[in-house]
């Protein structure tokens, strides 16, 4: 075996290009995959104050690309991926535990026919 942290470094691949389609960049620039939910006006000068307007459509996968010319996109993009990595962080702590809870109930079984044998169940 030459070098036996190729999977971690495999995983480590693929969820930051996962994590990059949620954000909606790569390298820090934006990505323009799906239809923005917002049409700008055609005839703007340069230093004019301009507004998009809202089309009905909403962006299938990450941040609109919208918000990245805005003048807050920093503020707002931090804010954003900062709540969504705790959402994403009681997600896989509530996942994880419900999991191993479940090894645990699913090993003590079979010895649940003597009384002594699942006292540690009783804790959950």
């Amino acid at each position: 075996m030459t070098f036996g942290g190729r999977y971690i470094i495999l995983l480590m691949a693929i969820f930051s290009i996962y994590t990059g389609m949620i954000y909606n960049d790569v390298f820090s620039r934006s990505m323009n995959l799906f239809e923005t939910g917002f049409n700008w006006p055609e005839n703007w000068t340069l230093g004019q104050l301009i507004e998009a307007k809202p089309n009905g459509h909403v962006y299938a996968f990450g941040i609109d690309p919208t918000w990245h010319g805005a003048d807050n996109s920093l503020m707002f993009s931090n804010s954003y991926k900062m709540k969504q990595a705790i959402v994403f962080g009681v997600a896989h702590v509530c996942i994880l535990s419900v999991s191993f809870l479940m090894l645990i109930t699913l090993t003590e079984y079979p010895l649940s026919s003597k009384p002594d044998a699942c006292q540690s169940l009783h804790y959950f």
